[in-house]
């Protein structure tokens, strides 16, 4: 499968049906983008006009918001957010969009009311958020920047961020399928739309979304490589702009209760999918079939002859890991996820990434990257 994006373009519809026959894909609507056109396809429990919630696919949104208020002058990637709101001291708008503020909000989900200032009362609370590194050391996925981001494009716009995507694409792109729903979830109130709580979409309306970044010149900057993200997930690079980059291709992913997907470029830009599921790791079964056909990385080099290095306590907002040597090998005792405790062990697989149960682990720099969260060292 060289290029399994263009094989779904080519045909959604064969391409729903097969990725409908896994367990985790109770049904699933992919739109095909390229040569000019979005053709959409469905399977199993749904239906081209099925309306789904992409959660931090959302990302992307916010991230193209940001760069037509740039184009339009309304800002600079450079600026320092305390430009326009104080408490970021060190962080500029572009760090907000390529997950490298390193600000300690990964996942910090807080509900502050259905109110047009419910993203402005996040922010407050997002500034006594502690800092993992210094902005624009290295990447770790912050859902917490993109809402910070939201509320930037508010402020330059003068109108709630819901106003700010009507007007600036859903009306211009022709997502006439597309809104806001809020539940009773605490990652999917209003406070978290710009990272992804609150949208619902197609894949049609999706597609669209996808051939307007196929075809604007001035957003291709976008999927470059912008905070690099050594170790961890095998086949990512790191963060591109609202984009994460792959080998061989740009991707965003989001999930939100009992629904997933995917939009992906591949890599020369010539096509694009939306893939849409109705099951929460939907969008692992697409991903597979993404990386069946992404060239291999380079390698990373052998993993350290001595691993006592590493130990130590590693920490974020959201989990404690406490790192030691046992018997010569390094094992993890894990304090978050329903594990209080519970010793990990380690297995070495480069330079940098050891895999774990709980997926894969980046040592670097004082720092650990569980997946595509770091933690610091504190101790």
């Amino acid at each position: 499968m060289d290029n399994p994006i263009r094989e779904m373009v080519d045909d959604p519809g064969a391409a729903a049906t097969r990725l409908a026959q896994s367990p985790l894909v109770p049904g699933i609507a992919i739109a095909g983008v390229g040569d000019g056109a979005v053709r959409v396809g469905a399977a199993g429990q749904a239906a081209v006009d099925t309306r789904f919630r992409p959660g931090s696919i959302t990302k992307l949104v916010t991230a193209t918001l940001v760069a037509q208020c740039a184009e339009e002058g309304l800002l600079d990637l450079d600026d320092p957010v305390t430009r326009y709101v104080d408490g970021f001291d060190g962080i500029t708008v572009r760090h907000l969009i390529t997950h490298s503020s390193g600000i300690d909000a990964g996942d910090l989900f807080v509900d502050t009311g259905d109110g047009d200032d419910a993203v402005a009362t996040y922010v407050d609370l997002l500034r006594d958020a502690g800092r993992l590194f210094e902005p624009g050391r290295t990447f770790s996925y912050c859902n917490g920047g993109f809402v910070l981001a939201g509320h930037l494009v508010s402020l330059v716009r003068g109108m709630p961020w819901e106003d700010a995507v009507r007007t600036h694409l859903f009306e211009p792109l022709g997502m006439t399928s597309s809104g806001f729903e809020t539940m009773d979830a605490s990652y999917t109130v209003r406070s978290l739309g710009p990272a992804g709580g609150t949208l619902v979409s197609t894949a049609g309306d999706m597609g669209r979304f996808v051939a307007a970044h196929l075809a604007e010149p001035s957003w291709a900057w976008m999927r470059d490589l912008a905070a690099p993200a050594p170790g961890g997930v095998a086949l990512m690079k790191g963060a591109g702009a609202g984009w994460m980059v792959w080998y061989g291709s740009s991707r965003v992913g989001g999930a939100n209760p009992g629904m997933s997907g995917y939009l992906a470029v591949d890599e020369r830009a010539t096509c694009g999918i939306a893939a849409l599921t109705n099951g929460d790791q939907g969008v692992n079964a697409v991903a597979a079939v993404l990386d069946a056909g992404a060239p291999a990385p380079p390698d990373q080099g052998p993993p350290p002859d001595d691993v006592h290095q590493f130990e130590g306590v590693y920490a974020s907002h959201l989990m404690r890991v406490t790192l030691r040597v046992e018997d010569g090998a390094l094992t993890a005792s894990v304090d978050a996820l329903g594990m209080s405790g519970a010793s990990v062990p380690l297995t070495p697989q480069d330079a940098t990434t050891f895999q774990t149960m709980l997926g894969p682990i980046a040592l670097f720099d004082g720092l650990a990257r569980w997946r595509m969260r770091v933690l610091r060292r504190v101790s």
